[in-house]
């Protein structure tokens, strides 16, 4: 089967489970977008400048999400966040939970935890951002 046939046949799949007896799938105007439940912004407590090297751990019961400075592209200077330029991070791809998130940097106090819910509906995760400040040692 060529390219453009699998793509019919995938679609055709996926029209048929959101219309399938128990199906999950969410048929009040879902997107195909992918939504991350927690957006995190980071800024130094006494410049309110980015913080450098920054690792993050976001847990909840066994799942586990661990950001460390050796990721690619991460952590990630905001700049359109309505924040003068701060670290950020996004985690829980379309995941909900009650998550608790704890932050470390050379230089800083170690931060957390913190405790934040992230709620959704059958489509998405409605996203929930926290403001950090790191305090320096």
């Amino acid at each position: 089967m060529g390219r453009v046939g699998r793509l019919r046949a995938l679609s055709v799949a996926v029209l048929l489970a959101g219309v399938m007896p128990g199906s999950t799938a969410c048929t009040t105007g879902c997107t195909a977008d992918i939504v991350y439940g927690l957006q995190v912004l980071v800024r130094d407590q006494r410049t309110g400048g980015p913080v450098e090297n920054l690792s993050a751990t976001l847990t909840d019961g066994d799942y586990r999400e661990v950001v460390t400075p050796r990721d690619a592209g991460v952590p990630v200077v905001v700049e359109d966040s309505g924040l003068p330029r701060v670290s950020g991070f996004t985690f829980a791809q379309e995941r909900t939970g009650n998550f608790t998130l704890r932050l470390s940097a050379p230089g800083y106090q170690p931060s957390g935890p913190h405790y934040v819910r992230v709620t959704g509906d059958a489509c998405h995760p409605h996203p929930v951002t926290l403001v950090i400040e790191m305090v320096p040692r």
